[in-house]
Formats: C-alpha cells, structure tokens, sequence
C-alpha cells in the first residue's frame, strides 16, 4: 500500500514539472550564441529560466492572476520573461517571451 502511494506522489511530482527546449540567441555584440531554455513547476508555479546553464531568473507566477512579468539578470544584461499560464488544458503550461535587453530574444512554452 506504502509503494503505491510513493508511487502516486512520485508520478504526479513529474507531471507537474516541465522543461523547455533551449533555443538559441545571438546578441549583436556577441560572436557566440546564447543558449536559452526554462523550467516550470506546475505544483509551486515557479519559473526558472537558464542562459547557458546559469538560472537568470527563478520567481514564481501569480496565484490569482495568469500572467506575469519576471526580471533578472545575466552578464549585466536586463533580462525579461512575459509569462501566461494557461488554465485551461489538463496539464498546466506556460508560455515566456524573453528579452534581453528589451530585444526579443526567445519565445518558451514550459
């Protein structure tokens, strides 16, 4: 009885956390692309959000509202991410636009 119920925890701990695909960007001032790619926490509502491997930016989403604008910082670059969450399907996702200095520089669904 003890197995199924880690079992049910375990399963549901894992739906309700997704990843990204990293998806690249290329400031102007710079000869190599940055690699961009985000996390969320369906359980938590935290958003995490990585620029070659180094988390930018880690805040949650807003309990009574579905969207969010989050800030951060990466090599003294104001980084940005617009985020919706979307209610409305059976698992929850997110979707972020990330700027880089107020340069769009990826589009997220997590």
């Amino acid at each position: 009885m003890h197995k199924i119920i880690l079992i049910t925890v375990i399963s549901l701990f894992f739906l309700g956390c997704s990843e990204s695909a990293t998806q690249s960007y290329r400031p102007v001032d710079q000869k190599k692309a940055w690699n961009i790619y985000g996390k969320y926490n369906g359980f938590t509502g935290n958003v995490q959000i990585f620029i070659n491997g180094y988390k930018a930016i880690d805040e949650g989403m807003d309990f009574f509202s579905s969207h969010k604008d989050l800030n951060g910082f990466y090599n003294d670059r104001k980084i940005q991410a617009s985020c919706s969450e979307s209610i409305y399907t059976l698992s929850p996702s997110v979707e972020c636009i990330i700027f880089v200095d107020n340069e769009r520089a990826a589009t997220l669904i997590l």
